[in-house]
């Protein structure tokens, strides 16, 4: 790989957004090398975390609470469903 696409490729890393799993390492190595790289973690890891957490049943309306909140962001596809989904969260 030539040296002009190198630089290119970390330009891309720099100003790109990143989904993962959740794990420290791709974390850690994003802020080290490439600080303004925006990370989300996937829908995917956060609905199974918070099953992990909670069970499918949780017994306390805290519990029941998050995991309907979790549901409830599964189904979000744009804009209109985020804003909607943040409103259901902060009532």
């Amino acid at each position: 790989m030539a040296l002009d696409d190198v630089v290119a490729l970390m330009e891309v890393l720099v100003d790109s957004q990143w989904s993962a799993a959740g794990g420290a390492g791709l974390r850690a190595a994003l802020e080290q090398q490439w600080r303004r790289t925006r990370i989300q973690r996937c829908f995917f890891h956060t609905r199974a975390a918070v099953i992990r957490h909670t069970t499918l049943t949780p017994r306390l309306e805290a519990g029941r609470e998050i995991l309907a909140l979790t549901r409830e962001l599964m189904k979000v596809r744009d804009l209109d469903d985020a804003a909607a989904w943040t409103g259901a969260y902060a009532s």
